[in-house]
């Protein structure tokens, strides 16, 4: 967390640090980005690429073809199914060996006619465990060549060696079927630097699904490295598969792996660690100092029509464990109420809140309310709109999966709202419910993933599910292009109130009550402070 920007192979591993993130700091991610306690940071995948050319040029190359020569007079007229690792136990190389072994049994329409070349870079040999390993996969190569072998022919070619490069490109460019597959793996180059040799897209890679690059090689046969069976029957498929599929499969991974290269992915990098540095730049913290207040106070004097745009829950009220207490004060109350008699001023209460609850609080006020985060407006004077229709069947499979999760979550509850249902948890264990969040948002992103009108959002404590098309940013470009002022305040808490601080000419003044990173130009420290701002203003005559 002291980076800018934190890499991770995959996007699961990105996924995977932002829920620990969540679970042990408490801090909020969005889009991938954290937001820390005074700035944010960027988690995101960036799988990294190979010297596509290098590997791909290199196969026509003199000096590559006299080491295809010598490998061509060993195995004759034989397929070659070739797997190159480095000695470690993570790379599944015994579990490699049963599924070659198993191939063998199944498949005796193969035998003498297929190799397999099992190439194992010497690591950590020195260590025992690795010395054991070492000595039971060359037992299991001894046992293998034992039982299939003849005096014309050795199923298992096994070294223990390292390569050169020539070496390399030059079995990479001649075997059928590359054979990857280990238990687990970050990424795994090897696989992409064999696609990146296949030259006349004669290959086929198996590839363990639990190697990272599985997410981007998906035209490969993606197998399990601990099913014997499925590793058999892949090597078979593999073997068997015709020139018109493998050139498919190969050219489109080829083509990925071409724009997606080692320098893509370094230039990928430094030009998202920049960019983040712009963003931190914009989201700084900013409290509003003495200097400050008197620069927003001269210009609140000078204005003649001027807006305030103020959220409720966190900003005019402190949050409480049941909203329903969430109650404004009366000097609160009072001075918004003289902020609203000013002939000079627009005032605005924008809120996730329901109308009938604004309505009770502020209707006697000359005031515009916006609830549901802009679903509803009511104007002074007039009944409140909808300009929207929207489709809300939604809430029928909705509905019963949060009232699962208040049932399963001592201390949380569902809000029903007209055009949104929430889910609040302000009142359970930090630990315990961000567990259950992170649950409840996989099981929504798998019922409501595939719907492109609906939305989740979560706010300070709250997850919240509703339809696209409106949301207070929008709501806010509306008002202001009806009044066109010449002064704008806004100011909130919650996540939703960043859509307001996007939209807002340069000129306004944006206020984010507490010290997160926010796009708005200042920061209060708490809500306690609100009031205090709200009546500096409002006594400048």
């Amino acid at each position: 967390m002291g980076s800018d920007l934190i890499g991770f192979h995959t996007n699961d591993y990105t996924q995977h640090f932002l829920k620990s993130v969540k679970c042990t700091t408490g801090f909020e991610c969005r889009h991938n980005i954290i937001y820390a306690q005074d700035r944010i940071v960027k988690a995101d995948a960036f799988p990294i690429g190979i010297d596509f050319d290098k590997f791909h040029d290199a196969c026509g190359l003199p000096v590559i073809n006299l080491q295809k020569l010598k490998i061509q007079k060993h195995i004759a007229d034989k397929k070659m199914v070739f797997s190159i690792d480095r000695l470690d136990y993570s790379k599944g190389l015994l579990e490699r060996l049963n599924g070659i072994e198993l191939f063998l049994e199944l498949h005796t329409e193969w035998h003498e006619r297929v190799i397999f070349n099992l190439v194992v870079v010497p690591s950590r040999d020195t260590i025992s465990r690795y010395k054991e390993m070492k000595i039971e996969i060359e037992a299991t190569v001894g046992r293998i060549n034992g039982k299939y072998s003849n005096l014309a022919w050795r199923p298992v070619i096994y070294q223990y060696k390292s390569l050169k490069f020539n070496e390399l490109v030059a079995l990479y460019n001649m075997s059928d079927v590359g054979l990857i597959t280990p238990l687990r793996d970050g990424m795994n180059l090897v696989a992409k630097e064999y696609i990146a040799c296949q030259k006349d897209n004669n290959g086929m890679l198996i590839l363990s699904e639990m190697a990272g690059a599985s997410s981007e090689l998906n035209e490969a046969l993606i197998i399990n490295p601990t099913d014997k069976n499925e590793m058999a029957d892949a090597i078979f498929n593999a073997l068997e598969m015709g020139d018109d599929e493998k050139k498919y499969r190969i050219q489109k991974m080829q083509n990925r792996l071409k724009k997606y290269n080692i320098f893509t992915w370094a230039n990928d990098f430094f030009n998202q660690a920049n960019t983040i540095v712009k963003e931190q730049y914009i989201m700084k913290v900013k409290y509003i100092n003495s200097l400050i207040l008197q620069n927003i106070q001269e210009k609140y004097k000078d204005a003649n029509n001027r807006v305030l745009f103020l959220d409720y829950d966190g900003t005019l009220v402190p949050f409480t464990n049941n909203p329903e207490n969430a109650t404004i004060d009366i000097p609160t109350f009072d001075l918004i109420k003289l902020l609203c008699d000013d002939e000079k001023n627009t005032v605005v209460i924008i809120s996730g809140r329901e109308k009938e609850f604004l309505e009770t609080i502020f209707g006697n006020l000359k005031i515009t309310l916006v609830a549901e985060h802009g679903y509803f407006i009511k104007i002074p004077g007039q009944k409140w709109m909808n300009e929207l229709e929207l489709d809300f069947m939604w809430k029928v499979s909705v509905l019963p999966i949060l009232i699962g999760y208040e049932d399963r979550c001592n201390g949380s509850f569902v809000e029903i709202k007209h055009a949104s249902l929430a889910w609040h948890y302000r009142d359970v264990e930090t630990e315990f419910a961000n567990v259950r969040l992170a649950e409840l948002k996989d099981e929504l992103i798998g019922i409501i993933g595939n719907k492109e009108n609906l939305i989740i959002t979560e706010g300070h404590k709250v997850l919240e599910i509703k339809n696209k098309g409106y949301d207070k940013g929008q709501t806010v470009k509306k008002i202001l292009n009806t009044l066109e002022p010449d002064f704008i305040i806004a100011m909130g808490d919650d996540n939703t109130d960043e859509d307001i601080f996007k939209v807002l000419p340069v000129s306004a003044v944006s206020i984010k009550v507490g010290s997160e990173p926010s796009f708005s130009k200042y920061n209060l420290r708490s809500q306690k402070d609100v009031w205090s701002f709200l009546k500096s203003i409002n006594y400048i005559k």
